[in-house]
């Protein structure tokens, strides 16, 4: 129920890269060192497989935070700007 809630609310849309499909759930503070968080749906947030694997990739799998995702998002929302200014 909580993913549903959760991918429900992002509207079934990557929050990094804008895609609909392929979609995963992720904890922005981790289930495992947060477990008061575990089903709050503002805990989490829609990633596509791609995105969810690269961010755990640069920050680990086993204990992440909500500050993380937040670096994250800008460094990659700021990459995607950039090269679409770029290319105007």
């Amino acid at each position: 129920e909580w993913a549903k809630d959760v991918k429900a609310r992002d509207k079934y849309t990557c929050k990094i890269c804008g895609i609909h499909n392929n979609l995963h759930y992720h904890h922005l503070d981790s289930y495992r060192a947060h477990p008061e968080r575990r089903v709050d749906p503002s805990n989490g947030v829609t990633l596509c497989k791609e995105c969810h694997k690269k961010f755990h990739s640069t920050y680990g799998r086993k204990v992440t935070y909500e500050w993380q995702f937040v670096e994250y998002y800008f460094k990659n929302q700021n990459q995607k700007f950039l090269k679409l200014d770029i290319a105007n």
